[in-house]
């Protein structure tokens, strides 16, 4: 719970502008969109089948996904009902054409 919370505060206060940020907290990592006009954002991954999971949404508009850090995951984000998957340095190409994010530990 604490480092949950820790995550959250680091993500919080890095302002960062950018749409997409993945930080690593201890044995979890916070993985942040950016969506501010959004009502509803879950984060999906390869973790957990791609059940589609509810993210803790923060100041200005950021939606906060915590995950286990010790496995190698791929992943989007469900914003509003719609599939996104941010701009992110590794890319995993996926059954149906497109691509998703990849988290390595």
């Amino acid at each position: 719970m604490l480092r949950s919370l820790s995550c959250l505060l680091l993500t919080t206060l890095l302002g960062c502008s950018a749409s997409h940020v993945v930080t690593r907290c201890g044995n979890q990592v916070c993985l942040v969109v950016e969506a501010p006009a959004a009502t509803t954002v879950s984060f999906a991954s390869s973790a957990d089948g791609f059940t589609p999971l509810p993210t803790r949404r923060g100041h200005g508009g950021r939606w906060t996904a915590i995950m286990p850090a010790a496995e190698e995951f791929s992943y989007f984000f469900v914003v509003d009902g719609r599939v996104h998957v941010p701009e992110c340095r590794d890319r995993e190409f996926d059954d149906f054409g497109g691509s998703n994010c990849l988290y390595h530990p």
